[in-house]
């Protein structure tokens, strides 16, 4: 006991990365009962409450992919990072309130206002809002967010810290995207109904609570359809794919700055073996899968999303606006794009592994971006349309996280939430309380009206314009904190 107190805050972090991994493992594969995760908030709690608030955010952002639901009869999607982040939240404010409120001003920045505004926007709109209690926990997990948002920001105070922010952002979305590696080798080992029934049984109720599980027992998005061609993609453990590639591009910021750090040795005369193993390059390799498991996802949107940015990195290349750093993203992009030209070579190799082969056929589905009667694309377009068309009838909004009303024709008074949101649509085959509008700035739309749509994009804007300012004020400057 004596050595344990005398352990460094970051040796006890690791501990207890440890203890979570072993047991999200054994409880995921149902060896240990799910209530050992109060263990886990346990001492998690403990360590925020012993150690500054800093210590304490790496912790919470190194244990994300180890977020599984707190049991309870009251909250059945409660995961264990909502309690730590609330705890953070009051155990920082408790310890600081007095430094905070003789320096708030200078400590926030100009989208906080605008986070607060919509965030008030939020939980007024639950006065008129059909389902008035659903407004107040979407609000609520805004809040719950923002609390982790909060504390992050007013805790990094030296480079020092910079860098250890990233770096353990980058081992957190790492974890996740290795994680999604081994979910993807587990599918050449079984046929994929049977794959596919054990990892929303297990796994995802582990994460997500039995009510999803349920769901993703006979509809989720881990497969895509090319033509008559089932496609199994790569998703970890998320709840779909698409926020999986979103992790992986994360993966990819977070890993890029470390280039700065580990200079590339190809022109320092060294041998190969130095250079293939040597941090600068160990780096890239981390690059490189996080960027084969954006291909591996599937996700079309991001691989359109990936072309104006990288249309802005050659214009900011060329332009000599932090041109190193522009051509170590650029060449990021590039390997995605060889991933691509790749792909019918690593369809080929992952079919000649696994025991039931079937095609991913990653170009067809690019193509299919483009195919406005491909079966998936007719539902958005419709969902966009009919979206448009609501909030034009409806300027004020429905409130916020009432897009449900949307979907269904006759909400008699008399009808609860879970009996709105647990009818099924037919169109995705799914309740209706999982289909969204495919679009983030349509679902603020239809839910807090052009009022909440344009205190969303001013606030983007206020951000995007201050860190282009950054940007070219220091366009020449070459190191990793840029």
């Amino acid at each position: 006991m004596h050595y344990l107190l005398n352990l460094k805050p970051r040796t006890i972090i690791w501990l207890l990365v440890l203890w979570q991994v072993v047991s999200v493992y054994l409880i995921s594969i149902g060896v240990w009962p799910s209530s050992l995760v109060y263990v886990s908030v346990a001492l998690c709690a403990i360590f925020i409450i012993i150690f500054d608030s800093f210590e304490s955010s790496l912790l919470l952002v190194v244990s994300l992919p180890f977020y599984i639901i707190v049991s309870n009869p009251y909250f059945e999607t409660l995961t264990s990072l909502r309690v730590l982040y609330a705890w953070l939240f009051i155990v920082w404010f408790v310890k600081n309130y007095k430094s905070f409120w003789q320096k708030w001003r200078e400590t926030f920045f100009v989208w906080d206002a605008y986070i607060v505004v919509f965030l008030l926007l939020a939980a007024f709109s639950g006065l008129f809002a059909r389902f008035p209690i659903q407004s107040i926990k979407q609000t609520l997990f805004l809040v719950n967010l923002y609390f982790l948002y909060v504390v992050v920001s007013h805790s990094v105070k030296t480079k020092a810290h910079i860098l250890s922010l990233v770096k353990y952002s980058a081992i957190s979305t790492g974890i996740i995207v290795l994680l999604g590696y081994v979910q993807f080798a587990a599918t050449f080992f079984t046929t994929p109904y049977y794959f596919w029934q054990y990892w929303s049984i297990l796994i995802s109720k582990a994460y997500y609570g039995l009510g999803l599980s349920n769901i993703l027992a006979y509809s989720n998005s881990w497969f895509s359809y090319s033509g008559d061609t089932q496609n199994l993609r790569m998703f970890s453990i998320m709840p779909d794919s698409h926020s999986f590639g979103l992790v992986a591009v994360f993966a990819i910021a977070f890993l890029l700055p470390f280039v700065y750090l580990y200079p590339s040795l190809w022109r320092q005369g060294k041998s190969w073996r130095e250079i293939f193993t040597s941090k600068n390059m160990c780096i890239w390799d981390l690059v490189r899968f996080s960027g084969l498991a954006i291909i591996l996802s599937g996700t079309r949107g991001l691989w359109v999303g990936m072309l104006p940015a990288m249309g802005l990195a050659v214009v900011a290349y060329f332009a000599k606006v932090m041109r190193p750093a522009m051509r170590k993203l650029l060449l990021s992009f590039l390997m995605i794009i060889l991933f691509f030209v790749a792909s019918p070579l690593i369809n080929q190799g992952l079919n000649w592994l696994r025991v039931s082969s079937f095609e991913e056929n990653f170009l067809d589905r690019a193509r299919s971006i483009y195919d406005l009667e491909e079966h998936s694309n007719v539902g958005r377009l419709i969902i966009w349309k009919d979206s448009l068309k609501y909030a034009v009838i409806h300027p004020l909004g429905v409130g916020y996280g009432n897009f449900v009303v949307t979907l269904v024709n006759d909400v008699s008074s008399e009808m609860r939430f879970e009996d709105v949101a647990s009818q099924k649509n037919l169109r995705y085959n799914l309740p209706q309380k999982f289909v969204s509008a495919h679009s983030l700035y349509l679902s603020v739309l239809v839910e807090l009206g052009f009022v909440g749509l344009l205190v969303l994009l001013v606030g983007i804007s206020h951000y995007l314009i201050f860190v282009g300012k950054f940007l070219w004020k220091h366009r020449l400057d070459n190191n990793f904190y840029r």
